[in-house]
């Protein structure tokens, strides 16, 4: 398999080194899958695809787009797609780990504490 998937070197794509290979969309988004972490890195590939969708609709010139959406898609669809069950999109259990620590903080911090006590009579949270 080629090193580097969806694009050239000097180019945004897939780093296929290794067990955990690396999605690289130029400096702001890097992301490294995780071995056995099937669910995870269909959430890291489906991120990608969504922010390399969202970049060329803003107009990013992005030369390998069609290749290198192609080649994230065939590396998500090598992993099994998380359980929602029930779930619905903005549920806080489809969030990555990351998101779900942020906004556990947020919601324990005493200013959003004090806030909803404050504002309990607004309506129903």
């Amino acid at each position: 398999m080629p090193e580097y998937l969806g694009g050239a070197a000097n180019q945004w794509h897939i780093h296929n080194v290794g067990k955990n290979p690396q999605i690289k969309l130029g400096d702001g988004w890097n992301k490294r899958l995780v071995e056995n972490g099937d669910a995870q890195n269909w959430k890291i590939c489906e991120e990608a695809i969504n922010v390399l969708d969202d970049l060329k609709k803003k107009g990013r010139n992005i030369p390998n787009y069609v290749a290198l959406r192609k080649a994230i898609v065939e590396l998500r669809d090598q992993h099994n797609k998380p359980e929602v069950g029930g779930k619905r999109k903005g549920d806080i259990a489809l969030w990555s780990k990351e998101a779900q620590e942020m906004a556990q903080a947020h919601i324990n911090s005493s200013e959003f504490q004090k806030w909803l006590k404050d504002n309990k009579d607004r309506g129903s949270w």
